[in-house]
C-alpha cells in the first residue's frame, strides 16, 4: 500500500506519529548540553574611511592611529587589524 493512500485512510495514526516525533524531537531538543558547546558567533566590524587627496602617512596619522587607539579600548575586543590602501 502506498504511504498516501495510508495516510488519508488512516488519518488518527498519522497524527499520533506526528505527535510522538514532535515529542521526542522537543525532548531531545531540551536535553541537549550545549555547556560543553564554544560559542561559534564570530563578531566583526569592518570600518571603511575614505580620505580623498590624502597621501599614506596623512591616513596613517589623521584617521589610522585615531581609530586604533579607540577600538583597542573596546571592551571584548581581542585584535586590531588595519589595511591601508591608496585608491
Amino acid at each position: 500500500m502506498n504511504i498516501a493512500k495510508f495516510s488519508v485512510k488512516h488519518p488518527a495514526v498519522i497524527g499520533m506519529i506526528l505527535i510522538v516525533l514532535v515529542t521526542f524531537g522537543i525532548i531531545s531538543v531540551t536535553g541537549m548540553n550545549i555547556a560543553f558547546m564554544s560559542d561559534i558567533s564570530m563578531p566583526e566590524v569592518m570600518v571603511l574611511t575614505i580620505y580623498p587627496g590624502a597621501g599614506a602617512e596623512d591616513v596613517e596619522q589623521d584617521v589610522t592611529n585615531i581609530l586604533e587607539n579607540d577600538f583597542v579600548t573596546l571592551p571584548k575586543v581581542f585584535q586590531v587589524l588595519l589595511q591601508i590602501q591608496l585608491a
